[in-house]
């Protein structure tokens, strides 16, 4: 049995990319693989990484980016009969993998047209890609100003580095995505056949029994979002349309759980909304008790910019109907249960399907719900992962 090494470039905050390396750590481990992880930062000042061994650490600290990627490499040439798996920084793994003749396998989290963060598709090499795209989804149009606003700077160091993330993306043994939305849009990008794999859920969660959350049972309607504080997550679109709902119902209450660069801003915008009374940023809330919230909640709302949500398949397994955006790849099954909606996000859009996905009564039961969320768990992920990556 081949060693697993996981590399991740800064694993420092929580998010949905670390939670699915945790998961994907846990997972090897525990199938008696000899499992690494590979890192230039680590943030174990918080518990969300807690279950992670010191001893299965291997922190890269160097004073710049060539000598990091320099000692990455050395370290992949030491190890390189193992599985090498790259959940974050694939441009640093792939020139280190050039170095030290090594294959690998790519995690790539979001589509390229859901993210302000990708930037290939800016270059000369993507233009006609970038043409057949910018109309895939709902918030891609940002695109077209963003491109406009490039300095001719801008652009050089654009087409340098797609130049080499392309050959990034191309040299990985397979790159897994998390929707058939991500699997079409690398074939178009990259010429590449992505491979949609997508987990949610432990199985444990069918049993968890939820303790309840007392502070805010004096509201009416009990909405609750969980993400990074960032603006790909559209939390501020989600205020805007919160106060919307509330002209009509103003017994209801909004908490917002997470952290991030834009806690300041959102904490601005509800104050200037007058709703302070009615969303509460409380912060990070941590893994024994975010069942307990979903639980709590009348609906789950996440309208960020993502075609896949962990967050979305824990809330239903709480019996917590759930709203999305309606760039989430549609699950047929479970638009049949009455607990999954979709929405353009468009705050007076969003407001009004808040109303719906609340006054809605006709849902499947649990025992039929957990049928259909059962072809989502973690096990059965990393099982198929597994089977590709010892192919």
């Amino acid at each position: 049995m081949k060693d697993v090494i996981l590399f991740y470039k800064r694993l420092i905050k929580p998010g949905g990319a670390e939670r699915l390396l945790l998961k994907e750590y846990a997972y090897f481990k525990k199938m008696g693989y000899t499992v690494r992880i590979a890192t230039y930062e680590y943030g174990n000042n918080t518990s969300f990484f807690q279950s992670i061994d010191n001893n299965d650490l291997r922190i890269i600290k160097r004073n710049s980016t060539v000598l990091r990627i320099i000692h990455l490499a050395l370290f992949l040439r030491k190890n390189s009969k193992s599985i090498f798996v790259c959940n974050s920084g694939y441009i640093d793994f792939y020139l280190a993998s050039v170095i030290s003749r090594v294959d690998y396998f790519l995690h790539l989290h979001q589509p390229s047209f859901m993210s302000f963060n990708e930037v290939d598709k800016y270059s000369l090499l993507m233009r006609k890609d970038f043409n057949q795209l910018i109309g895939s989804n709902y918030g891609a149009k940002a695109f077209v100003k963003i491109k406009e606003s490039l300095t001719i700077l801008d652009l050089f160091l654009i087409n340098i580095r797609a130049f080499i993330s392309i050959k990034g993306i191309r040299k990985a043994k397979n790159v897994f995505v998390l929707s058939d939305f991500a699997v079409r849009e690398k074939k178009i990008m990259y010429g590449i056949d992505a491979i949609n794999i997508s987990g949610a859920l432990d199985e444990s969660i069918f049993l968890y029994y939820p303790k309840k959350i007392n502070k805010y049972n004096n509201y009416k309607n009990k909405l609750l979002t969980i993400a990074r504080l960032d603006k790909n997550k559209r939390i501020d679109e989600l205020i805007f349309a919160f106060s919307i709902f509330l002209k009509k119902n103003s017994n209801s209450i909004l908490i917002i759980g997470g952290t991030g660069t834009e806690y300041q801003n959102l904490s601005d915008l509800i104050i200037q909304l007058g709703v302070e009374k009615n969303v509460k940023l409380v912060g990070f809330i941590p893994d024994e008790k975010i069942y307990d919230y979903y639980s709590w909640a009348d609906l789950f709302i996440s309208i960020d910019w993502a075609d896949f949500r962990i967050t979305s398949y824990e809330a239903m397994a709480m019996g917590t109907k759930v709203l999305l955006s309606d760039e989430t790849d549609v699950d047929s099954d479970l638009i049949t249960t009455g607990y999954y909606y979709l929405t353009e996000p468009n705050r007076y859009i969003v407001a009004s399907n808040i109303e719906h996905a609340l006054a809605n009564l006709d849902i499947m039961s649990k025992n039929e719900l957990f049928k259909i969320l059962n072809n989502y768990t973690w096990s059965k992920y990393f099982l198929k992962m597994e089977e590709l990556v010892n192919a």
